[in-house]
């Protein structure tokens, strides 16, 4: 895998969370992080000497990702979020604008799921408060 080939952080070296955040490319690129963001933050890094080593890495990973999505697997990246396939039967829909019903096949679809970090980081929170295993509100301390 290529996790497996990628060189060791340098000591002192920013992560790849702070060097995206400080990198000007997702502007350029129209408010989007394109792959060639990502190789650049993986460059900057993980100290590849070429932003082709970098971006290959990055194609590894995506091409990883991919194959495992499209095997049916649930994918787990801790700390950003789950992919899962899931199998929608076949229904009767309605179009909209001629208010005639059709027949939509049934069909795999790819869904994501944020984590808890994802989501508290998106909506501006730092760390999120645990809940205790009966899901009731954390105890002790503040209120």
């Amino acid at each position: 895998m290529f996790l497996d080939q990628a060189p060791e952080l340098r000591s002192g070296a920013a992560t790849q969370t702070e060097t995206l955040a400080r990198s000007d490319t997702a502007q350029d690129s129209g408010g989007s992080l394109t792959r060639a963001d990502l190789a650049l933050a993986v460059q900057k890094t993980m100290g590849y000497a070429s932003r082709e080593a970098a971006a290959e890495c990055v194609d590894q990973f995506f091409s990883e990702l991919f194959e495992v999505i499209v095997s049916g697997e649930d994918v787990l990246l801790s700390g950003f979020g789950s992919f899962n396939i899931r199998e929608k039967r076949e229904r009767i829909g309605r179009n909209p604008k001629t208010r005639v019903d059709a027949v939509i096949t049934a069909r795999r679809v790819v869904t994501f799921k944020p984590s808890g970090v994802l989501r508290s980081r998106v909506n501006g929170g730092g760390k999120r408060k645990r809940r205790n295993a009966r899901g009731s509100k954390p105890t002790g301390g503040e209120s």
